[in-house]
């Protein structure tokens, strides 16, 4: 048999005169392969002349498609309308037997009709064409059914069956067929035997099924073993099939393990499949026999596995692309290993020996790389008679090809004298036409496995949390498909529309964490490669499409998957259809884990490295803690980047206030921060990723990492609930759920305000730690963790309180809070739960050093995009390549700090407070009326611009939104005069653009990740109008007076000076209706910008209120009127900042507010109060050239659209 189907290729190539006697084939081959007994084809009439059992014809009224099979006892067509607009034909078989009784079955085994044929051996029907059918026509009926009922339908006939696991377990022999009619069943054999020898056809059918288990049970003389007809996730395990074989259509992802096939016909026939394995096999039979036969099937594995004594024993053909075929043995055959029109297929470490032809390739495949094969003892090991000779037989050195061992010796042609191991010259496969070559063919027997190198494992990738795209199909009424992540509309109008804001909100989830809507999926591979311009995953992605394409890894796989569910239902939910992965449906085969077990399947190891990157990581090890006693067998090495092991304190903000969930673009939300917290809220996700109880024990004690800490009066009931710092998991649960404490929940809104969580979230998130903070690798799994830092990151919250602003005004204490920031992190993980599991043999540490990245490079790398860094993309394929070997930047201790690590943090609070009915629904009431930036002596800038984009273009800046309060980072300056602007906003809950809030700004210096110092000016008037700006040209000392202008006009100019480790106040001034005004002729311009002193108000101690009060830490606020804020008439010329003026140090009690004061002289310019340097005027936007305001505008909008978007990752 194999015989014939060579010729008919080589009689297809042109080169019968090399093989005359191959010249009596047949040119039936283009079709069916040559198998005997199929026809394929298109039209109205088909005839097979070759079959074992009838030789049948099938004529039909309308033209169709039509694969037709006759071989023992069953005839098989698959048929449709070829036009597609046909929908029924009349069908005629000839060549029955005569006046027979045959059984004829479409689709499934239930749909059964009883046929005779005529005395002339024909039968005429109706045949529905409108889609596609199978239709069986058979001698004999028999089948017993399975399904999930109280008895397994007819399991208890043959078996016991257990309802709780879905399994039929047999308790005798069966002679008839199975027919499985419910998903997720396991047929345990349990050494019984089927056998059809009675005359049934097929031994297991499967129609349209998913996620069965055949396994442990002896399959002999059927037509078809096992019959798979479009089902998926099928698991044939640990069973020997014998004069029966197993045939697949259009089936997917089955797998095919432990099995012995011997004495078949035809092994395995699989028609339009994808992505099925065949491991661990044995496949044996006799020269006329066939083996594997793959008819446009794509993406398989065949590995591990032993072909013996067959005619063919692996045959790829029509479309058969992207196959792995890996350490396997072919040996005593006719013919080993056979590609036709098939591509893309790799093809290595396999041995193929003692048979007459090892591996031909014919057709128009192409694209075929065949390396570190060994050939022997074959009478032919290679040839390439592909139109194209587009196909490698070798990698560059030094990978290099195959062994030959007709090839091997100087008196063969190959010499070595470079002693690489690699002959120095092609084996050319024919010496008088062209048909292939090994360009770098190896000297000896395995020359590439070296025996000090481990094969290099398959690897999985899980990214990050929002970093897969999501989508919302048509099940909750859209009628097209919409992407919803990332939330990017389509036009700038849709923008406007708040189109991000209603894309978010269709991911909600209700408070049991399951979707609204419950149409929402994941596709295939679509992992967020760039967004907004910023690569994410792009450049690693790219790195392991190298490692595949250069043979080091036999596969990979980018795994996306629902980032807004829980562990548990990531790990046993996850249903594939059509390329599209819905987290929320039950399965017995679950997406993550069995595209892990698919991975291992074709990995030269048999296992898998997995690399994953932050809530990536958590997946990963609830996957290892599922898979248990397997995870050795399957998993080589767990790569951990940047992964919050035990949570991370980010995550507390986020959740109560939505820190740094808003995206914006041109001064424009796509999504805002109230939405987005309101998606976190119910959103199972965001509650594994808070701070564990091993994070809060692993730094109780360190004051540079509380969760969060309280102090003052205005936190007292927090204080006396939780403790002044929280210590343990169940005073922070306390505190996220407001027990004890008197905080209400907050309107949606209003992210000013802590979020009330979601308690039975929480209880899940502590149940999730305890399994995954205790969880360990076995012996035989690597880990590797690997944490950046360097960069800031939010260790905490720190809830205080500031002092009320005047002691003339009726205010309690001002609640306030603000981030804490640390250095040993990435900007998201601090160390402590990057690198949580201790040192040992197999656990490994290392650290990224962001800053000393960033110093060299001038580019800022955190969390969100570490995969972009080159250094660390080659470490990761270092230990992929099972080398440890560091690249810069990587380190396996602690950096040290770099010289420079000083750094200034400044704070903005500011909001304004309007009735309820003025704050629209997509207005969140933390929008405050005042934008922070700074900008250095080059131009650079941080912050939020007055076009609301938003920019960290800084060397080593940050830049963040916290509730009400924005935060800007920066180097310390060093001598270099950086200017911090401060801009009003009007917000969308302001009436009026006049309307006036407050804001305070808190200046501190950081040294090593420890606040050295502090100043705090408060109660500062801010309208929509308001500018303001200071300069600083190293510590907080250096500060220069904050110069506000308050309507934007440059006339009313207030100019407050900072003063280290106090709060300086502003209060308005109140003038006093007992005191008469003071009037001065006397007029002297030399230092108020062209005013005079008769335009002051009357300086009395009755216009103390007008003095900035001075708060040091734990003081009462008593006004201290060493300084004053001046309001300044309108100045013909650039207004500028002005000076103090001296004041008497004269404290006025309390209860004498409006007692009548004694006059006192106007006030002069004192020459000896200290002068502050002023050399910038009030910044104020209209003095910007056009051009570079509209420059400016453009930049900042792009930039602040990606820059925004990174931070989601």
């Amino acid at each position: 048999m194999y015989v014939d189907r060579i010729a008919q290729l080589v009689l297809a190539a042109g080169v019968v005169s090399l093989f005359p006697h191959l010249a009596y084939a047949s040119a039936a081959f283009s079709q069916t392969g040559g198998i005997p007994g199929v026809v394929v084809g298109v039209g109205s009439h088909f005839q097979v002349t070759d079959s074992e059992y009838l030789n049948v014809s099938v004529s039909s009224t309308e033209a169709i498609k039509l694969r037709l099979t006759s071989v023992p006892k069953v005839l098989t067509m698959r048929l449709e309308s070829s036009s597609g607009s046909a929908t029924s034909t009349q069908i005629t078989i000839a060549g029955l037997a005569p006046d027979t009784t045959y059984y004829q079955y479409e689709d499934n085994l239930h749909n059964l009709t009883q046929i005779v044929s005529s005395d002339d051996g024909t039968y005429t029907y109706t045949q529905d064409i409108s889609e596609a059918h199978i239709v069986f026509i058979q001698e004999r009926h028999s089948t017993k059914f399975i399904f999930d009922d109280a008895t397994g339908g007819d399991c208890i006939s043959f078996g016991t069956w257990d309802a709780a696991t879905l399994t039929c377990t047999l308790t005798s022999d069966i002679s008839e067929t199975i027919e499985i009619d419910s998903d997720g069943v396991t047929i345990d054999g349990a050494g019984h035997t089927m056998d059809g020898s009675q005359g049934v056809t097929m031994g297991v059918y499967l129609d349209a099924r998913n996620g069965i288990t055949v396994k442990d049970l002896t399959i002999k003389n059927f037509s078809y073993g096992v019959f798979l007809n479009a089902s998926s996730h099928i698991t044939v395990a640990g069973t020997a099939i014998s004069d029966a074989g197993i045939i697949s259509f259009d089936s997917s992802e089955d797998a095919f393990t432990g099995d012995t096939f011997s004495g078949n016909d035809r092994t395995f026939i699989s028609f339009n499949s994808s992505g099925d394995i065949m491991r661990d096999d044995t496949i044996s039979g006799s020269a006329d026999a066939d083996g594997v036969f793959l008819f446009t099937s794509t993406g398989g594995t065949i590995a591990s596995s032993t072909f013996s004594g067959l005619g063919q024993a692996l045959f790829l053909y029509d479309g058969s692309d992207d196959i792995a075929i890996s350490g396997n043995t072919f040996t005593g055959l006719g013919d080993a290993l056979f590609l036709y029109d098939s591509y893309d297929n790799t093809i290595t470490e396999n041995t193929l020996s003692d048979s007459q032809r090892a591996l031909f390739v014919y057709g128009s495949s192409h694209g075929n790389t065949m390396y570190h094969n060994n050939f022997l003892r074959n009478g032919t090991n290679a040839l390439d008679y592909s139109d194209t000779l587009n196909n490698n037989f070798s990698l560059p050195n030094p990978v290099g090809g195959n062994y030959f061992d007709s090839f091997d010796e100087p008196s063969e042609g190959c010499n070595d004298a470079g002693g690489e191991g690699l002959c120095d010259a092609p084996n050319v496969f024919a010496q008088y036409y062209d048909a292939g070559q090994d360009a770098f063919p190896w000297t000896t027997q395995d020359g590439w496995d070296k025996p000090s190198s481990p094969k290099v494992s398959n690897v999985l990738f899980l990214p990050g949390i929002e970093g897969s795209r999501l989508y919302e199909g048509t099940g909750c009424g859209k009628t097209v498909e919409e992407k919803l992540w990332e939330p990017l509309a389509d036009s700038f109008i849709q923008i406007l529309f708040g189109a991000g804001d209603k894309k978010v909100k269709d991911l909600f989830l209700d408070p049991a964490g399951e979707s609204v809507c419950g149409d929402i999926y994941a596709k295939a591979d679509d992992v967020i490669d760039s967004v907004g311009g910023s690569d994410i995953y792009k450049s690693f992605i790219g790195e392991m499409d190298g490692l595949k394409a250069d043979g080091t890894i036999t596969d990979w796989k980018p795994v996306a998957y629902d980032w807004r569910l829980s562990l548990n239902d990531l790990l046993t939910k996850g249903t594939e259809r059509d390329g599209k992965i819905y987290y929320e449906e039950s399965t017995s085969t679950p997406y993550i884990e069995q595209t892990l077990r698919a991975l291992a399947a074709s990995s030269k190891s048999g296992k898998v490295d997995i690399v994953a990157h932050s809530n990536g990581g958590l997946v990963a090890k609830a996957l290892l803690n599922q898979l248990g006693s397997e995870t050795p067998a399957l998993v080589d090495k767990v790569i951990l980047v940047g992964a919050p092991q035990s949570g991370a304190p980010v995550d507390v903000g986020a959740l109560l206030y939505g820190l740094d969930q808003g995206i914006s673009s041109w001064g424009i939300p796509i999504l805002h921060s109230s939405v987005a917290r309101s998606l976190a809220l119910n959103s199972p996700m965001a509650y594994h990723l808070l701070p564990s109880e091993d994070y809060l024990e692993s730094t109780m004690g360190d004051a540079a990492h509380p969760v969060a800490r309280f102090a003052g009066d205005g936190y007292a009931a927090e204080i006396a609930a939780y403790g002044a710092t929280i210590a343990n998991r169940v005073a922070l649960d306390d505190f996220l759920l407001a027990k004890d404490g008197g905080r209400e929940k907050p309107g949606a809104n209003d992210v000013s305000s802590a979020e009330v969580l979601n308690a039975p979230l929480i209880d899940y998130a502590n149940n999730a730690h305890a399994a995954l903070d205790a969880w360990a690798p076995p012996d035989g799994v690597e880990v590797d963790q690997i944490a950046g830092w360097g960069a800031d990151t939010v260790a905490g919250i720190d809830f205080y309180t500031m002092r009320p602003t005047s002691v003339l005004a009726a205010l309690g204490p001002m609640r306030m809070y603000r981030p804490i920031f640390v250095e040993d992190g990435d900007g998201t993980v601090p160390i402590p739960s990057a690198l949580m599991m201790a040192s040992s043999t197999n656990v490994k540490r290392y650290w990224v050093d962001l800053d000393s990245y960033r110093i060299a490079t001038s580019i800022k790398r955190s969390h969100r995009d570490l995969f972009e860094i080159p250094s660390l993309e080659d470490f990761i394929k270092n230990i992929i390549k099972n080398s440890n070997t560091l690249t810069p930047y990587i380190t396996s201790s602690q950096p040290s700090p770099t010289s420079d690590t000083k750094k200034l943090i400044f704070f903005l609070h500011s909001s304004i407070t309007p009735p309820a009915s003025t704050t629209p629904e997509s207005e969140s009431l933390s929008d405050s009326v005042a934008a922070l930036q700074l900008k250095d002596p080059s131009g650079k800038t941080v912050g939020l611009a007055e076009d609301g984009s938003m920019t960290e273009d800084i060397p080593g800046s940050s830049y963040g939104e916290f509730g009400e309060v924005k935060y800007a980072i920066i180097p310390e300056p060093q001598g270099n005069q950086y200017q911090l602007m401060l801009y009003g906003r009007k917000s969308g809950r302001q009436t009026d653009s006049g309307q006036t809030g407050t804001f305070s700004l808190d200046i501190q210096e950081s040294s090593g990740g420890i606040i050295t110092a502090s100043s705090t000016i408060a109660n500062v008037p801010v309208t929509a109008s308001t500018t303001a700006s200071l300069t600083i040209s190293g510590d907080v000392g250096t500060a220069s007076p904050l110069t506000v202008d308050e309507n934007g006009d440059s006339g009313n100019i207030i100019t407050i000076t900072p003063v280290v480790g106090e709060t300086v106040s502003y209060e308005p001034p109140v003038p006093d209706p007992d005191t008469e005004p003071v009037t001065d002729d006397t007029t002297d311009t030399s230092n108020t910008g062209g005013a005079s002193d008769s335009d002051y108000p009357p300086q009395t101690p009755a216009n103390v209120a007008a003095a900035p009060v001075r708060t040091s830490p734990g003081s009462i606020s008593i006004p201290i009127i060493t300084t004053v804020a001046v309001p300044i008439p309108a100045a013909t010329t650039t207004p500028v900042a002005t000076t103090t003026r001296p004041q008497l140090a004269v404290a006025i009690p309390r209860a004498r507010k409006h007692s009548a004061p004694a006059k006192a002289p106007p006030l002069t310019i004192a020459n000896t109060v200290p002068n502050f340097p002023q050399t910038a005027s009030v910044y104020d936007a209209s003095q910007q050239p056009m051009v570079e305001r509209i420059g400016t505008a453009i930049y900042n909008s792009i930039h602040g659209l990606w820059t925004a978007l990174q931070r989601l990752f």
